[in-house]
């Protein structure tokens, strides 16, 4: 994630879409060899760790201001991880389509405070399982208001298990809030 944000501090165009930003991290990682040998699933098919998009457990709506509410209904449309990492230890216990994400990333471009809240109840819904979430927020075009810069901000102080980084290179010079590292008391 870090390697990401120096990218995009240094050339902010280079990513075209949020799309771009994706499949960059998914090459760091993969690249990266960690998440390349293979497990098998309950089918049993063989896949690797590393997935884009892979569906969350849980079910979701959206209320009036566009903002995620979980359901409990069997048809309610599950979400989606931007980038995950597969359990290998609970592989077998799954299908392929309901693998279930240890890690999850979720990421935003030039994106307002609805996005990032978004992202939030996807990576703390009980339901999906996630023991390490992160989140990257980057602004390109588009600042970041004050007010949704703090709001982001006290987001993550309340979900301190969520690793993130926020960049806005939208000015001449970029601002940055760095929680990448677990903070020691």
């Amino acid at each position: 994630m870090e390697r990401l944000g120096r990218k995009f501090i240094r050339y902010p165009h280079l990513f075209y879409t949020e799309s771009d930003m994706h499949c960059y991290l998914y090459y760091l990682l993969y690249a990266g060899r960690t998440f390349k040998g293979f497990i098998q699933t309950s089918d049993p098919k063989k896949t690797i760790l590393l997935h884009k998009e892979l569906p969350t457990v849980g079910g979701y709506t959206k209320d009036t201001q566009g903002l995620l509410v979980p359901s409990e209904e069997k048809r309610k449309k599950r979400g989606h991880f931007d980038i995950a990492i597969i359990n290998s230890l609970r592989s077998k216990r799954y299908d392929l389509k309901h693998q279930r994400a240890l890690i999850a990333v979720e990421l935003g471009l030039d994106e307002n405070i609805t996005h990032f809240k978004n992202d939030i109840v996807k990576l703390t819904d009980a339901r999906n399982g996630v023991q390490q979430g992160f989140i990257a927020h980057f602004a390109r075009e588009k600042p970041i208001p004050a007010d949704e810069l703090l709001a982001m901000k006290d987001l993550l102080k309340a979900n301190p298990q969520i690793r993130s980084i926020i960049i806005d290179c939208s000015k001449r010079t970029a601002n940055i809030y760095n929680r990448l590292v677990k903070e020691t008391k």
